[in-house]
C-alpha cells in the first residue's frame, strides 16, 4: 500500500481454510495507524478477492458492526474479539436486544474468575487473566478511573474481590 509514493503497509491473505475462506489483512505501519488507511485499503482490495473474506479489526460497538455490514455486504464473516470482552452483550444488542445488566456482568465475571482459579489452580493466575478482561470491561462503569488504577496494582484474591465489589457499586454507562 502506498500513500503519496511511500509504502505505508501491505495487504495480505491469511488463515486459509479447507473451505476456500481467507482473511484479508491490511497491515499499516505504526506511524500511519489510526487514520483510516487500513479500512481504505480493505475497501480497495475486497472487490478483487475471489474467496470468501472475513473482516477482523477493532469492532467494539453495534454501530461499528452495522456500519461494517452495510459498507461491505459481501463479507462472509466478521471476527470480533476484544469487542465481545468489552461488551459481553454485543451480539445480543446487535440483534436488537438489551445491554447486559449488572447482575449478568457480575455472574459472567464471577464464573470466569472461579473457572480460571480452578483451571490454573491459583487465584493469582486467575487474577492476572481477569485483569485482561477488566482492561476492556471497566469502561462500562461510570467514574471507574480510581478503581481501574487499583485493579492494575492488586495481587491478592481479597484485594481483587474488594475492588470488584466496589466496581459493581458504580452505575453502568
Amino acid at each position: 500500500m502506498r500513500l503519496r509514493g511511500r509504502c505505508i503497509g501491505e495487504v495480505v491473505f491469511t488463515h486459509f481454510d479447507g473451505h476456500g475462506t481467507a482473511e484479508l489483512g491490511c497491515r499499516i505501519a505504526a506511524a500511519y495507524a489510526g487514520h483510516g488507511y487500513g479500512t481504505e485499503a480493505f475497501a480497495a482490495a475486497l472487490p478483487q478477492c475471489k474467496p470468501p473474506v472475513c473482516y477482523n479489526g477493532d469492532i467494539t460497538t453495534t454501530g461499528q458492526l452495522h456500519a461494517l455490514e452495510a459498507e461491505f455486504p459481501t463479507l462472509s464473516s466478521i471476527m470480533i474479539g476484544r469487542g465481545i470482552i468489552a461488551d459481553p452483550a454485543l451480539f445480543r444488542k446487535a440483534l436488537g436486544g438489551p445491554a447486559a445488566t449488572k447482575a449478568e456482568l457480575r455472574g459472567y465475571l464471577d464464573d470466569l474468575y472461579h473457572g480460571y482459579t480452578e483451571l490454573f489452580g491459583s487465584a493469582g493466575c486467575a487474577i492476572s487473566r481477569m485483569k485482561g478482561h477488566w482492561f476492556y470491561l471497566i469502561h462500562c462503569f461510570a467514574d471507574s478511573e480510581k478503581l481501574e488504577k487499583q485493579l492494575k496494582k492488586l495481587r491478592e484474591p481479597w484485594e481483587y474481590e474488594t475492588v470488584v465489589n466496589q466496581i459493581f457499586t458504580l452505575p453502568l454507562i
